[in-house]
């Protein structure tokens, strides 16, 4: 969320377009609205494609999981249990 904060302003800064006039020791500084909207359009594109991402893991993982097989053994509590292996620690 904090990147998301800082990114608007990140946008702005990029929109800002300065010319310098060394003959004049003039400085012009001009915001460019179009490069503001291309900006913003490929961070939400990003951001749509990131969440896009997201969802489609979040689907094969549910898959995966709905396809998991679990053997359960069920037994008598009295009933004996198996030996241990003789290498196990």
């Amino acid at each position: 969320m904090r990147k998301l904060i800082f990114l608007a302003p990140a946008l702005l800064l990029g929109a800002c377009q300065v010319t310098e006039d060394k003959a004049n020791d003039q400085m012009t500084v001009s915001y460019n609205e179009e490069v503001a909207k291309d900006a913003g359009a490929t961070a939400l594109n990003t951001v749509d494609q990131a969440a896009g991402a997201i969802v489609n893991d979040a689907k094969e993982a549910t898959a995966e999981v709905r396809n998991l097989d679990v053997d359960v053994r069920v037994g008598n509590k009295n009933e004996a249990k198996p030996a241990a292996p003789a290498n196990s620690n």
